[in-house]
């Protein structure tokens, strides 16, 4: 559903998926992203909540005071953020690992060296399949904010 759908679309999606949101919650959200009104009036119980949630209490004056302010896409990272940690409850990392496996991905591990003006590699070590022993978490942070649209879908990390 994620992969499959738009950053927005899979979020609402996912959202609605476990209950987060409503169809009703997701045409506010919308209407507030495309309109630039952050009059919190329109909000329903759930999206009070939502919005609560993200950003911290100290940071919240200061996302409100930003000039590219949005509560349509402040309440919209809200819900990547409680997916994400929904989807981090279930334990993905042996779900990861295992898409991993399969994957045509490779790690490659380097350390280079300086000579003279240039940079060379002294070493280069290609290891396929690629291979993992951490944590693997979503993780909404890096593409969802209050100021701009997403940058991407929810992501994942590799935590060693």
């Amino acid at each position: 559903m994620l992969s499959k759908n738009s950053a927005i679309d899979g979020v609402y999606k996912a959202g609605k998926l476990y209950k987060f949101v409503s169809d009703r919650d997701i045409k506010i959200i919308n209407y507030l992203v495309k309109s630039f009104d952050n009059d919190p009036k329109s909000l329903t119980t759930n999206l009070k909540k939502l919005a609560k949630s993200y950003p911290k209490k100290e940071n919240v004056e200061s996302t409100i005071n930003h000039p590219n302010y949005n509560l349509g896409r402040r309440l919209l990272a809200s819900l990547a953020r409680k997916v994400a940690s929904h989807l981090n409850s279930l334990d993905p990392t042996d779900l990861f690992r295992a898409v991993l496996a399969q994957s045509s991905m490779m790690q490659v591990y380097a350390k280079t060296q300086k000579k003279g003006d240039a940079l060379a590699f002294v070493v280069f070590q290609v290891v396929f399949p690629a291979t993992f022993t951490g944590t693997i978490v979503f993780d909404a942070t890096k593409n969802y904010f209050s100021t701009d649209r997403p940058k991407g879908r929810i992501a994942f990390k590799l935590k060693g």
